[in-house]
C-alpha cells in the first residue's frame, strides 16, 4: 500500500523518492463521521444533507459555493440533488454555484472519457445556471509538455480564482474511490501523492485507463470545509476493511422517509496510520467544522458507504 505522508500544511518542496514517515504533522485529523447506507441507490440520503448544509452556509456567507467533484459514480448521486433542495423547501440558488474538477482525464470535452460530461450530464437539469470548469482544449494541440500546461492553467486559472472566492478553500468536495485505493487521480505509490508546493498535479502514467490526467493535491484537498469520500460495492470492501481502527462505534440509526424507510447508520471512525491507500489519506486540516454548524465534533470528513462495501466492517453499537 501507500506510505503516509503529511498531507497538508505543509509547503516546502518534497524531493525525496519515498516520504518522510517519521514525522506526522499534528494539523491532520484522523477522525471521519461514517454513514451507512443500505445500497447505492440510498447514497443521497446521507450525501445530500450534507452538500445541502455546506450550500447553504457558503452562500450565506460569502454568496458562493464552490464545489470540487470527482468522476466515476460521484455524478450519479447528484441527478436528484434538486428535488432533495425542494422536499426542504430551500432554494440551491445554482446560479452561485461553481463546479471544478477534483481529476479529469485529458481528453476532448465531448469524450466518453470526460469527467466534466459526466458530471454535465448529471445536473443537465439546471447546467444553465450552474458555471462548471473544464480544462483549457486549446493546451490539447500544443506540442511539447501539454500535460503539465493544462494542470498549471487549471490551477492558474480555475483552482486559484475559485479558492479566492470561497476564502482560501473549496467550500465541498465529493469524491470516489477504486478498488485499488486510487481517489482523484492520486493512485498508490505515485509521485503524485508527495506534491505539497501546486495544487494541481499532471498524472502522465495512469495505472487506470486513460493515462493522461489532472488531479487535485492533498494539500488542495485536505483543506476543504466539507470533505466527503463515497463508495459503493463488494469490490471496495477490502479497502474500506483497511482503512479504519475497528470496531468502528455506530451511535444511532434513523429511518430516512424519502427512501422508502431505508435505514442510516451514523457513527464515528479513526482512519489508520499509516495511511494504506490514497484515499485514507484524504483528513481534514481544519479540525471539527465549526462553520456548518453550532456544534464542535462535527467532522468536515465524512464517508458513506453501502452495507457491501462495508461488509467487513466490525459494528459496534
Amino acid at each position: 500500500g501507500s506510505p503516509f505522508h503529511p498531507a497538508c500544511g505543509e509547503t516546502k518542496r518534497m524531493v525525496d523518492s519515498k516520504p518522510d514517515t517519521s514525522k506526522k504533522l499534528e494539523t491532520i485529523v484522523a477522525d471521519a463521521t461514517l454513514f451507512l447506507v443500505s445500497d447505492k441507490t440510498a447514497f443521497e440520503s446521507a450525501l445530500h444533507p450534507l452538500i445541502i448544509d455546506a450550500c447553504q452556509s457558503s452562500i450565506r456567507a460569502r454568496g458562493v459555493f464552490c464545489m470540487a467533484l470527482s468522476g466515476g459514480s460521484v455524478p450519479s448521486f447528484l441527478s436528484t440533488l434538486h428535488q432533495s433542495f425542494q422536499k426542504l423547501c430551500i432554494d440551491p440558488h445554482f446560479d452561485k454555484w461553481h463546479i471544478c474538477l477534483a481529476d479529469e482525464r485529458i481528453v476532448p470535452s465531448d469524450s466518453p472519457d470526460c469527467n466534466l460530461l459526466s458530471i454535465q450530464n448529471a445536473l443537465k437539469e439546471w447546467s444553465s445556471e450552474i458555471q462548471f470548469y473544464g480544462i483549457d482544449e486549446t493546451l490539447l494541440l500544443q506540442q511539447g509538455d501539454a500535460d503539465n500546461k493544462i494542470a498549471l492553467s487549471y490551477e492558474k486559472n480555475v483552482i486559484k480564482p475559485l479558492l479566492f472566492k470561497a476564502n482560501g478553500s473549496l467550500d465541498c468536495i465529493v469524491l470516489g474511490f477504486g478498488p485499488d485505493g486510487h481517489t482523484c487521480s492520486l493512485f498508490p505509490n505515485h509521485h503524485s501523492l508527495l506534491v505539497m508546493d501546486a495544487l494541481v498535479a499532471a498524472v502522465q502514467d495512469s495505472p487506470k485507463p486513460p493515462p493522461r490526467r489532472i488531479t487535485l493535491t492533498l494539500p488542495v484537498i485536505n483543506s476543504a470545509k466539507c470533505i466527503i469520500m463515497c463508495g459503493a460495492g463488494s469490490s471496495k470492501k477490502d479497502i474500506v476493511r483497511n482503512c479504519f481502527h475497528q470496531p468502528v462505534m455506530v451511535s444511532s440509526s434513523t429511518t430516512d422517509p424519502n427512501h422508502d424507510g431505508n435505514s442510516l447508520l451514523v457513527g464515528k471512525v479513526r482512519l489508520i496510520d499509516p495511511a494504506p491507500y490514497p484515499c485514507a489519506m484524504v483528513r481534514s486540516s481544519k479540525g471539527s467544522d465549526t462553520t456548518f454548524s453550532s456544534s464542535s465534533d462535527k467532522n468536515v470528513l465524512s464517508w458513506i458507504l453501502d452495507l457491501e462495501a462495508a461488509q467487513d466492517l466490525k459494528i459496534s453499537r
